[in-house]
């Protein structure tokens, strides 16, 4: 999760909303896991509820994967399971596996009911509710080793999460399900975890252990620990998806309008730019934003309909991220550039753009100013 640009405004705006600062410059200047990781034995399982946290590092400044049931302030969702694919998941749906046997136990029907009850009550926000399906002295364990105590101490932890995160999703994907006892069994799975809505997914695996007391099935102890998910081109973009949309903007003597959309395989945002300036040549084009595995970055190519054309890297810091650009205009002069973006919210982000070069020679910063997001833009 500002100032105006004045003389430079018609122009500045088409950076904002092209992904390539060479469009702008032309315009501006007259001149130019697989697998998760198998999971101790059952019988371990329920000699030592603790798994030992695996660790994972997180690839093109997406967030590591955040612990199954334990607030963290690196890996905010706790047993937060976000869909792959953020805005087309199903709130509260527990994934299940494939059927290995023509006849499910009551007492696996109870405990997939269980993990049912524990998605809708996350996904709701209801700490009380998550608490309930823990036993009395049951312990949380995250995949850095830090231990939750207690029913009591459990709902508050959730309730601290909730708070943080008002928007936070989860998803679990449920690997295995064991009676080994009348009154114990071990549950083994994944979490998708979205603490964000539009941002990165987080994926972490987890082990819990049920009992049964009084006749229900209940959390004894639930342990997480990082899954080497291998990340997909779609994966590293989902930073990036708080673009997609319209976005407009008119002045007296000009109008930018830029659409942003997934490509049909999930794999590359492109955005469509068009822009009209009295007194000068409009210009349009198409920029694809995608994921250079060779280089580990966010990558970004603009063509332009004149026959200008530049690539840029892109580097998150935080809330910010900055776009080193290079390529050419339509007279073949070089051009380059540094552009900062920074989210404000989700219809909010702010501009600006320094070092730019055309034809070898320096041109002035831009400074920062804010650009907001509109309804669809018919027709465009």
């Amino acid at each position: 999760m500002y100032e105006s640009i004045k003389t430079f405004r018609p122009l500045v705006i088409l950076c904002i909303l092209c992904t390539s600062w060479v469009c702008f410059a032309q315009v501006q200047d007259p001149s130019k896991a697989n697998s998760v990781p198998q999971v101790k034995k059952a019988a371990e399982a329920v000699k030592s509820t603790t798994v030992d946290p695996g660790k994972k590092g997180a690839e093109g400044g997406l967030p590591p994967a955040a612990p199954a049931f334990k607030n963290n302030p690196e890996k905010p969702l706790i047993g937060d399971v976000k869909a792959k694919d953020a805005v087309s998941a199903k709130a509260n749906e527990t994934k299940k596996p494939a059927a290995t046997e023509d006849v499910v136990s009551a007492d696996e029907t109870a405990i997939w009911q269980s993990a049912d009850a524990f998605t809708t009550a996350y996904n709701a926000h209801q700490a009380k509710a998550v608490s309930e399906l823990f036993a009395l002295k049951a312990e949380v364990t995250d995949e850095n080793g830090n231990v939750i105590k207690g029913r009591e101490a459990i709902e508050k932890d959730f309730a601290q999460t909730f708070e943080k995160f008002p928007d936070s999703r989860i998803q679990l994907e449920i690997g295995s399900i064991r009676i080994l006892t009348p009154n114990i069994a071990v549950e083994e799975g994944i979490v998708r975890a979205q603490p964000i809505p539009g941002e990165g997914e987080s994926v972490s695996a987890y082990v819990a252990v049920h009992v049964k007391v009084e006749g229900r099935w209940l959390l004894a102890s639930v342990s997480d620990y990082a899954t080497p998910v291998e990340l997909t081109a779609h994966d590293h973009l989902q930073e990036l998806a708080w673009l997609v949309g319209d976005w407009i903007e008119e002045s007296p003597d000009s109008a930018v309008k830029s659409s942003v959309r997934w490509d049909e395989t999930g794999n590359y945002l492109i955005q469509d730019f068009v822009l009209h300036v009295a007194g000068a040549a409009n210009v349009s084009g198409s920029t694809r934003i995608g994921w250079d595995a060779l280089r580990g970055h966010l990558k970004s190519w603009t063509f332009n309909a004149d026959g200008g054309h530049s690539e840029g890297y892109w580097t998150r810091d935080g809330d910010s991220w900055t776009v080193k650009s290079h390529g050419a205009n339509a007279k073949g002069e070089a051009t380059s550039a540094t552009s900062v973006y920074r989210v404000l919210d989700g219809d909010t982000m702010t501009w600006r753009s320094y070092d730019r070069v055309v034809g070898g020679v320096p041109k002035g910063d831009v400074p920062e100013f804010v650009i907001k997001r509109h309804a669809p833009m018919p027709g465009f």
